[in-house]
């Protein structure tokens, strides 16, 4: 009989995993289990967790663009948000996303790697399209990334807003 896991298992065994009996990190490589992860859920639970992370998408895109802005690095404002998941004190499947992102960097994949990595489990348009413009930032630089994050997330915000009044509209 095969066990069924849930991502979240997944993740918490790799969490174990990097530890062993001296305390000591072990760098390990997640990448199968990131391809599986989509796989793990399914139908309903699927969608509601997309929509959350929609939902999530603009405040966290501008939290991220704000850590950026204040000197961090990507690599290091992807860690102190999977910083944030990890100590409970963000409950959103994005930022169990990026945690797992960081996981995978520990696993040896780069950062533009598992970000790729994140937006294909994810399957977000904007989340493809945040990770598109990281990824860019990575490679070439540039001076309007903050910028056009938050005008990203504004546009995100906005079309949720819109979405919400023909629900509305329609429900009545």
């Amino acid at each position: 009989m095969a066990n069924s896991f849930t991502s979240k298992e997944i993740a918490l065994a790799a969490i174990e995993a990097l530890e062993d009996k001296k305390g000591e990190k072990r760098q390990i490589q997640l990448q199968g289990h990131a391809k599986h992860g989509k796989g793990l859920q399914k139908g309903e639970k699927e969608k509601k967790r997309r929509e959350k992370i929609i939902e999530d998408y603009p405040d966290f895109a501008v939290k991220y663009a704000l850590l950026n802005e204040a000197g961090l690095t990507h690599r290091q404002v992807v860690e102190r948000l999977g910083a944030e998941f990890k100590k409970n004190k963000k409950s959103s499947p994005l930022y169990e996303e990026i945690y797992r992102v960081c996981l995978d960097i520990k696993g040896g994949l780069s950062l533009t790697e598992a970000l790729d990595l994140m937006a294909s489990r994810v399957s977000v348009r904007e989340i493809t399209f945040f990770v598109g413009r990281i990824n860019r930032n990575i490679k070439k630089g540039g001076r309007d990334f903050a910028n056009e994050i938050r005008e990203a997330a504004e546009e995100s915000s906005s079309e949720k807003r819109e979405k919400i009044r023909r629900k509305a509209e329609t429900a009545g």
